[in-house]
C-alpha cells in the first residue's frame, strides 16, 4: 500500500486454522499465533453472523480492508464476475455469493449489499491492540484480527464514531481517534478482555466495572477460569447475564440497579468477613418508590462462601409497617450452595418486600442470628422448595411481618421454620428436625396449614414483649405429621396467655411418637380459644390447663388427658354445647355430658 498512515501492517495475506477464528477468554477458544493475517473466507467464519450484520449494517463504509487489491486467487473463487482489470462487476452477484456459503437461506434476505465488505480484499491484517491504538492516521482498512493473549477478536473500524471512549475490551481508540469495535460472537464478552488478571491478588473490580458498563442488555459477562478479586461493582444496565468457572473474591460484590439480572455457574468468595460482605444484593434505594417495578433477578448453580449474605434482595426497607408494596418481583434462586462463616452472624439468602420469589433445590451451611432462608417484610408469593440446611444455629426457614402467599415443601432443614405475623403458608412434606414455629405478635396468623412433615415439635404461641392484643392466630391446620422429638415439654404446644390470641385451631390426624417431658399435646386455655383435636395418636398425656374457651377432644388413641376438655361439642339451634345431643322417638332432645370424676349428667332442651 501506498502512504505513510498506514504503518507498517502491508504483510502477505495467509489463511489462519480454526483455533484463530475464535475469540479469546470465551468457552472453546483458543489462543491465536501470531505474524499473520486472516482470509476473508476464515474472517467470515470467525465473526459469525454477528460480525455480518454489524459489518453489512454500515460500520464499514470502504471497500478495503488492512490490505490488498486486484484480483487473488480467493477473488476467483468467490467472485469470478470480474472485469479485465480485477473490478467487481456485480456487487449484488458478489454479495449472494458469500451470504449463499456463510448464511442460512431463511435469514440470506436479511444481510444487505454491505456484505462486499466482507469479500471485496483478500484478507484482514492480525494486529495487536498496542498496534491499533498506536496508528497515528487513517486507518488502513475496516476489519481487524486482534491478537493479543485472551483478548483474541474481530474489530471493526468505525468512521462515523468520534466519541466513544476507551474501555480496552470493545472499543479500542487509536491515537488519531479512530474507534475500533469489537465484534461479539454469541453476544458473550470475556472480561479479560477488558484487563482483569483473574490471579487472586490484583484488583479485578476497575476492569469488571468498565465490562458491566460495556455490555448491553442481552449480551453475557463470561469469567475464564481464575480468581477475579473485586471490592464492589454495579450492575447499571438491565438484561445483563454473568457466567463462566470463574472464581469472584469479593467484599461487596455484585449490587444491582437494574433487572432481569442472572449469574449462574460461578463461585463466590468473601475476601473477608463483616456485616457488610455480600456476594449479590440490591438494595431499597434502588427499587423503592420508582414509577415501575424491578423484575426478574436469576441466580442459578452458583456456590457462595463466607459472606454474612450471599443474596441479600431488598426491595424495601425492614422497619417498613404499611401495606404490602412489591417493588422487587420474580427472584430465583436455584440450585446455589452457600456456607457460612462457623461462629459468626451470618444468613444466606435474604428478601424483603420481594414478589414471586423461588428458592429451589440449594444447600446451606452453619450460620447464628439470621435464617438461612429468611423472608422477613411483606414478602408474597413465596416458594422454598427441595433445599437442605444444616448448622444454623438460629433457624433454617423464617417468613414473617405480613408476607403471605407461601409455600414451604419437601425440604430438609436441621433447624426450626418460623411463622410469624403472616397469612396463607402452608408447610407440607418436609423434614425439620428442630420445630415448626408458629407465632402472632402485631399483625394476624392466618390460613396456616402444616401437613405431611416429620418435625420434633411444633408450637403455636405469641411472640415479643410487646403485644398488639387485636391480631390473633387462627385458622390453623395442623395435620397428618409425625412429631418425634427427644427433647422438649410437647410434641405439639399451644398458647394464647390468657389474651384470647388464638381461634379456629384443629389439630388431627398426627402422630406423635416422640418422648417429652411434659406430655405429647399440651393446650393453655383461654376465654376466647377454640381447639379441635381429633383422630391423633398420642399414647400419652394430653394436657390441658387454664380455663375457658373450647377444647374439644375427639377420637384420640392413646389419649391419658390431664384437664377439663371438651370431649365432643355438639350444636342445636346454633347453639354449642359440651356434650352430645340426643334424639328421643317421640322428638325430645336431651344433652348428655360426662364430667372429667365420671359422673354422667343429662339436659332436656
Amino acid at each position: 500500500m501506498e502512504g505513510d498512515n498506514h504503518n507498517k501492517h502491508d504483510v502477505k495475506c495467509e489463511t489462519v486454522g480454526k483455533g484463530d477464528q475464535n475469540q479469546a477468554g470465551l468457552p472453546g477458544s483458543d489462543e491465536s499465533k501470531a505474524g499473520k493475517s486472516i482470509s476473508r473466507r476464515a474472517l467470515v467464519a470467525s465473526m459469525g453472523m454477528a460480525g455480518v450484520a454489524l459489518a453489512t449494517g454500515g460500520l464499514l463504509q470502504s471497500s478495503a480492508f488492512a490490505l490488498g487489491q486486484g484480483s487473488t486467487t480467493t477473488d476467483s473463487t468467490y467472485n469470478p464476475l470480474k472485469s479485465a482489470n480485477g473490478n467487481a462487476v456485480g456487487i449484488r452477484t458478489v454479495a449472494e455469493q458469500v451470504v449463499d456459503e456463510r448464511v442460512p437461506s431463511m435469514i440470506q434476505a436479511q444481510v444487505p449489499t454491505m456484505a462486499t465488505a466482507l469479500i471485496d480484499e483478500s484478507c484482514v491484517l492480525k494486529i495487536t491492540i498496542a498496534e491499533l491504538r498506536s496508528m497515528s492516521g487513517t486507518p488502513a482498512g475496516s476489519v481487524y484480527y486482534v491478537t493479543d493473549p485472551d483478548k483474541e477478536g474481530v474489530f471493526i473500524y468505525d468512521p462515523a464514531d468520534t466519541a466513544s471512549l476507551d474501555n480496552m475490551g470493545t472499543v479500542i481508540v487509536s491515537t488519531a481517534g479512530a474507534r475500533f469495535k469489537r465484534v461479539l460472537e454469541n453476544r458473550i464478552a470475556s472480561v479479560r478482555w477488558f484487563g482483569a488478571v483473574g490471579n487472586g491478588t490484583t484488583d479485578d473490580t476497575v476492569a469488571i466495572q468498565n465490562a458491566l458498563d460495556a455490555i448491553s442488555s442481552g449480551d453475557i459477562l463470561y469469567f475464564p477460569p481464575g480468581t477475579y478479586s473485586i471490592s464492589k461493582v454495579f450492575v447499571n444496565t438491565a438484561g445483563i447475564t454473568l457466567d463462566g468457572t470463574g472464581t469472584i473474591k469479593a467484599t461487596s460484590g455484585f449490587y444491582l440497579k437494574e433487572g432481569d439480572f442472572e449469574a449462574r455457574n460461578l463461585n463466590f468468595v468473601a475476601s473477608a468477613y463483616s456485616t457488610q460482605a455480600r456476594a449479590i444484593s440490591m438494595g431499597p434505594a434502588d427499587v423503592e418508590g420508582r414509577s415501575r417495578d424491578v423484575k426478574g433477578i436469576k441466580i442459578h448453580n452458583c456456590s457462595f462462601s463466607g459472606f454474612f449474605y450471599s443474596v441479600d434482595m431488598r426491595g424495601g426497607e425492614y422497619e417498613y409497617s404499611g401495606p404490602p408494596q412489591y417493588y422487587l418481583h420474580n427472584v430465583e434462586i436455584i440450585g446455589c450452595t452457600s456456607v457460612a462463616p462457623v461462629g459468626s452472624n451470618a444468613g444466606h439468602f435474604q428478601n424483603t418486600q420481594t414478589y414471586n420469589t423461588t428458592i429451589m433445590n440449594c444447600k446451606t451451611y452453619n450460620g447464628q442470628n439470621a435464617t438461612s432462608y429468611n423472608f422477613i417484610q411483606s414478602n408474597g408469593w413465596l416458594k422454598v422448595i427441595g433445599n437442605y440446611d444444616d448448622n444454623n444455629s438460629y433457624g433454617s426457614c423464617e417468613v414473617e411481618n405480613n408476607s403471605s402467599r407461601a409455600v414451604i415443601a419437601g425440604n430438609t432443614f436441621r433447624k426450626k421454620v418460623w411463622i410469624d405475623d403472616s397469612s396463607n403458608v402452608t408447610i407440607t412434606g418436609n423434614v425439620i428436625e428442630e420445630s415448626i414455629y408458629l407465632t402472632v405478635q402485631s399483625l394476624d396468623l392466618e390460613s396456616i396449614i402444616v401437613t405431611g412433615n416429620i418435625t420434633n415439635r411444633i408450637r403455636i404461641e405469641q411472640f415479643g414483649t410487646t403485644q398488639n392484643l387485636a391480631a390473633k392466630g387462627r385458622h390453623i391446620k395442623i395435620s397428618e405429621n409425625i412429631i418425634n422429638g427427644t427433647s422438649g415439654n410437647y410434641g405439639i404446644f399451644i398458647t394464647g396467655l390468657g389474651n384470647d390470641r388464638f381461634e379456629d385451631i384443629e389439630l388431627s390426624g398426627n402422630m406423635i411418637t416422640g418422648t417429652y417431658s411434659s406430655g405429647k399435646i399440651g393446650i393453655v386455655r383461654s376465654s376466647g380459644i377454640k381447639v379441635l383435636a381429633r383422630d391423633n395418636i398420642v399414647n400419652g398425656t394430653f394436657v390441658i390447663s387454664g380455663s375457658g374457651g373450647t377444647v374439644n377432644g375427639v377420637g384420640n388413641v392413646g389419649a391419658s388427658y390431664s384437664g377439663a376438655r371438651n370431649r365432643l361439642a355438639a350444636s342445636y339451634n346454633d347453639v354449642e354445647y359440651d356434650g352430645v345431643v340426643l334424639l328421643s322417638p317421640n322428638g325430645s332432645k336431651y344433652k348428655v355430658k360426662v364430667s372429667d370424676s365420671g359422673t354422667l349428667s343429662t339436659e332436656a332442651l
